[in-house]
């Protein structure tokens, strides 16, 4: 072979190995670079909040480890999300809110009886000056153990009004107060929430799902207060613990 063309054969092997050089170093990066990115939405405020309606039917199937996760995401929301409703200072110091282990026997079936005259009411919150207008839209009945409750549900009207507008569910609370306030949980009561369905009779309570208002964290939000018909003479022990700022 001439030397000229040995010259233009090494060249040419030079500049492919060059090419398949930079291919693999671009691949990489760019690996690199989706690994950030995923990781940055974890932390970010990409976990939504669990404290809205998180399901599309009135009725659902126990999931210990759908609830577990709730958590998990929970706990990362509040340490890194730009929405916590924790300040600086407790997100710095934050490690992690507290529960009750998950029981099956704390899901139960209820039975909705609707309000057909359902009225408007006052609810006051835990802020003097703020309050919300809310409807009672039904009664639950259920047995606990033992025992039979009922609560009633509420669905907030400006915030129904809200929903409507932009095409989402409407959310029904259940606020509610037992005895374990003030003494393993927030002392004001908790709250469930559960997708309100127009003529729906029966609702499943998961009170493993039961969480603490946001007021319990921050002074500065108002959340409604539990009316005195959803106050149980049983303990709900599940569902969030009292939540202890960090010194």
């Amino acid at each position: 072979m001439k030397p000229y063309n040995v010259l233009m054969l090494c060249m040419k092997t030079m500049v492919h190995g060059v090419f398949l050089v930079l291919c693999v170093l671009f691949a990489l990066l760019g690996c690199q670079e989706s690994r950030k990115y995923d990781s940055s939405q974890e932390t970010s405020g990409a976990v939504p909040l669990p404290n809205a309606a998180e399901h599309n039917a009135t009725t659902f199937a126990y999931d210990k480890a759908a609830i577990e996760e709730l958590r998990r995401n929970k706990d990362s929301a509040f340490r890194y999300a730009s929405w916590s409703p924790l300040t600086d200072f407790d997100k710095e110091r934050f490690k992690g809110l507290s529960y009750f282990p998950v029981q099956a026997h704390y899901c139960v079936d209820a039975r909705f009886e609707p309000l057909t005259d359902a009225e408007t009411i006052i609810v006051e919150t835990t802020q003097p000056t703020d309050y919300r207008k809310m409807r009672r839209v039904g009664i639950l009945r259920f047995v606990l153990g033992q025992d039979s409750c009922q609560l009633t549900g509420y669905v907030d009207k400006d915030q129904a009004k809200q929903a409507q507008s932009r095409g989402d569910a409407v959310v029904m609370g259940v606020y509610f107060k037992d005895r374990t306030n003030g003494v393993s949980t927030y002392e004001a009561g908790r709250y469930l929430e559960l997708q309100y369905v127009e003529g729906a009779t029966a609702y499943t309570l998961d009170f493993n799902r039961a969480f603490t208002p946001y007021c319990a964290y921050n002074d500065s939000y108002a959340c409604p207060l539990v009316p005195k018909e959803n106050i149980l003479s049983i303990a709900i022990e599940a569902g969030e613990k009292m939540y202890r700022k960090p010194f």
